[in-house]
């Protein structure tokens, strides 16, 4: 398959059908995209998306967001040529299926500060910036984890994040109206996420009332049992971060609709690889120290409520 793909000869259906072929193989398990990567098909994947026709283009952004998505694959390879950042940056204002898997493909290959500043040179933000008010849910999730990877621990780009605009708004404004409950858990999540990173990084530092009465009860209300242990722990993490350094986010965080007893359940062992249940084990016992060390084991003055804070958005 990865033969028929390097054929330059080859007709532009084989290649799309070849690519396709190798497209549901990656599909399988973790060993077999490891024989896709090995086969050195990323790279002719990535010159596939400059190909004239373009069946064969979405073929190709299909399969390399299939291998990207599973975690495992080189991102470097991204950048090794200055076309592709550009090129899949470009696919961002396609159809949905190709601003989808660009966007994930983008996000899969950020893993260093040279890869978010280099994505932002390429002017990824106004890039994604459309796909967080079409009604894709699929493009929306790809569009806020691409802008929470490109900020995550750097505040250069978290600044220009945060100065972007689309239509008259700002990015984080778009990015706070996605924390509704009429859109998926995931979306809330990583917009949640995507704020508390900017938040963190100093961008949005105005924005302290939105983190208050969206963010923080979003994230815990994403910490409930009704989903899973993974992605609730995800969430716990976020939170936890969020208010590690600001007392005033620690008092609201510990009077918030009952955490404390959530979190409580998780003292006692979850099925978690252990190095992420460690982990989530200190950061709830951080959570129940919060307590103590605020109320003295009392319960909250009416000043902050009267009773727990409603987390329903």
């Amino acid at each position: 398959l990865v033969h028929l793909v390097s054929q330059n000869e080859a007709s532009a259906r084989l290649i799309k059908e070849a690519v396709i072929a190798l497209g549901s193989f990656a599909h399988g398990t973790d060993e077999n995209i490891r024989a896709v990567i090995d086969s050195h098909a990323i790279p002719l994947l990535l010159r596939g998306l400059f190909f004239s026709e373009m069946a064969v283009v979405e073929a190709c952004v299909k399969t390399t967001k299939i291998i990207y998505q599973s975690g495992i694959a080189p991102c470097e390879l991204v950048y090794e040529d200055p076309g592709v950042v550009p090129q899949l940056v470009q696919l961002l204002s396609e159809s949905s299926v190709f601003a989808e898997c660009a966007a994930i493909i983008l996000t899969q290959s950020c893993m260093t500060s040279y890869h978010q500043i280099t994505l932002c040179a390429q002017d990824v933000v106004p890039a994604l910036a459309p796909l967080l008010v079409k009604p894709w849910p699929r493009c929306q999730l790809a569009a806020v984890m691409c802008l929470a990877t490109v900020v995550h621990h750097n505040q250069a780009t978290a600044f220009a994040v945060a100065q972007a605009h689309f239509n008259g708004d700002s990015i984080p404004l778009l990015i706070e109206k996605l924390m509704v409950c009429d859109q998926s858990a995931e979306v809330q999540l990583w917009a949640s996420k995507c704020l508390s990173y900017l938040f963190q990084g100093q961008a949005i530092l105005d924005y302290e009332s939105a983190i208050c009465v969206k963010v923080l009860p979003t994230l815990v209300r994403l910490s409930k049992p009704e989903h899973s242990v993974r992605f609730r722990a995800d969430a716990i993490e976020t939170l936890a971060h969020l208010i590690e350094e600001s007392p005033k986010l620690q008092e609201l965080a510990s009077i918030s609709d009952r955490l404390i007893f959530t979190l409580a359940d998780y003292l006692h062992k979850v099925d978690l690889p252990e190095p992420q249940y460690v982990k989530l084990r200190q950061v709830n016992l951080c959570f129940i120290f919060i307590r103590i060390k605020l109320y003295g084991g009392k319960r909250p003055s009416h000043e902050y409520r009267p009773e727990e804070m409603d987390t329903r958005i």
